[in-house]
């Protein structure tokens, strides 16, 4: 079996993951409203973080910068370009997704059913790896990883903007950040383990 194309395999399908939930969190409801419920803050309503949390998922859909008029300039050049970073996701995700399609059809065409089911554990465990992992750092780095981020990321817009001056960071604080990235990876980290159990099953 080629060690090689079942990690590329197993690095598709955790990428490709880590897409999907990063999607999930932005723009499903039901995620949103448990992240403004586990960060409150002072200053806001959770009404209002909500009814800002759904104007953004709108801009991020339309691109319409209506929805984005109560924020400072700084503020808005800052949303249209994680509006820029967030189209990326979905592209991500479907390159992810045809790489590990293609990868396993031609490792199950020289190899068969024993080849795709060791790429599935191997997929599982590297996702656990690297979702326990990055829970571990990020529970103890965040702020660092944080401010890291976005000086990689965000190099057109400011995106440094003062707590007692800004309305975003009033309304999207770091640790709602911090809560959102945990979510992202503890999907991915739950969707592994049930992919490994049902790997070592069907194996039986």
């Amino acid at each position: 079996m080629s060690s090689l194309r079942i990690s590329l395999f197993a690095a598709a399908a955790t990428a490709g993951a880590v897409c999907a939930f990063t999607l999930g969190v932005i723009f499903l409801s039901q995620p949103q409203q448990l992240l403004v419920a586990l960060t409150p803050v002072t200053g806001s309503s959770a009404r209002e973080r909500l009814e800002a949390t759904a104007q953004l998922q709108r801009f991020f859909y339309t691109r319409d910068t209506a929805l984005i008029a109560r924020y400072t300039p700084d503020e808005r050049a800052h949303l249209q370009e994680v509006a820029t970073i967030i189209g990326t996701v979905p592209w991500l995700l479907l390159a992810c997704t045809l790489a590990a399609i293609v990868l396993g059809f031609r490792g199950y065409r020289g190899h068969g059913i024993p080849w795709l089911r060791q790429a599935l554990r191997s997929a599982c465990q590297a996702s656990l790896a690297v979702t326990l992992g990055f829970l571990v750092l990020g529970s103890l780095t965040f702020a660092a990883a944080f401010q890291w981020f976005h000086q990689m990321v965000f190099i057109q817009a400011p995106w440094a903007f003062d707590p007692a001056e800004s309305k975003l960071v009033v309304l999207f604080p770091p640790q709602y950040f911090q809560t959102a990235a945990t979510f992202v990876l503890l999907g991915t980290a739950a969707t592994a383990t049930m992919g490994w159990l049902w790997s070592i099953h069907d194996s039986k």
